[in-house]
């Protein structure tokens, strides 16, 4: 039972995202499992969003980012469903 103040997000098993190569040092692919186009924020391990892309279909270029641990959230504009993950950025 959850409280009135509470947000309950499930993600079902056949709808994740994916993320690979993880770690990486120049490109990620990334995509959920419908192949949705996504948005795509990057935040550093300070909180602070260092990179925002929308219409991500396949590939995003991390190669400028500094190594180190990212959160990744992804959301389908089309749906609204958002999406979690890690990501890490490693020397070329």
């Amino acid at each position: 039972s959850s409280s009135p103040n509470s947000i309950s997000e499930t993600t079902p098993a056949n709808d994740q995202l994916n993320v690979y190569p993880n770690p990486s040092s120049s490109y990620i692919n990334i995509s959920n499992s419908n192949g949705s186009v996504l948005d795509v924020d990057l935040y550093n391990s300070l909180g602070q969003q260092v990179e925002h892309q929308t219409g991500v279909r396949n590939s995003m270029d991390i190669s400028v980012l500094q190594n180190g641990v990212y959160i990744i959230i992804a959301r389908n504009p089309a749906t609204g469903k958002v999406y979690h993950s890690k990501l890490l950025k490693t020397s070329n």
